[in-house]
């Protein structure tokens, strides 16, 4: 697997960008919505 190093600078706007998509037959989600949820008040994002 390859592994990128961006500045700050570049991971901010890479993740202003992201679209994360939720197939509608996953019957369990919640936890991945949870952890960016978490994140986004903690200001990681």
């Amino acid at each position: 697997m390859r592994q990128y190093r961006y500045s700050v600078e570049d991971a901010k706007r890479l993740l202003k960008q992201m679209v994360i998509l939720v197939d509608s037959r996953e019957k369990r989600n919640g936890h991945i919505s949870d952890y960016f949820e978490e994140a986004a008040k903690e200001g990681k994002f």
